[in-house]
């Protein structure tokens, strides 16, 4: 979902109206696979804001495939990469605490 969502963001009008310019079509009928991404970024700085956090790291994901891809992509893409950063808001105070489990590091940072 994560992939799709900034697909659509930095989607050009003219790929936009392939979907009639139709977010919900956009998210059932277009694949971004996560190269899509990295050679949209290359090596330059981006900041990725999410809004509702929360319901991206939901238990029902928590410890599954798509926990995994996402917190890979997430670590990887953004948290340990120069110049890229991850600001995000959630409505649960929990999204804290699920989200240092949900994305693991092998150093003590």
């Amino acid at each position: 979902r994560l992939l799709k969502r900034i697909g659509w963001s930095v989607a050009t009008d003219e790929t936009r109206s392939l979907v009639g310019n139709n977010f919900k079509r956009w998210m059932e009928t277009v694949d971004v696979p996560e190269s899509t991404i990295e050679e949209w970024l290359g090596d330059g700085g981006c900041v990725l804001l999410i809004d509702e956090m929360n319901k991206l790291i939901t238990d029902s994901i928590q410890g599954g495939t798509d926990e995994t891809k996402l917190a890979t992509f997430l670590k990887d893409k953004f948290i340990d990469k120069a110049n890229r950063y991850l600001i995000f808001t959630s409505h649960t105070t929990t999204t804290g605490d699920k989200l240092s489990t949900f994305i693991t590091s092998p150093s003590d940072r």
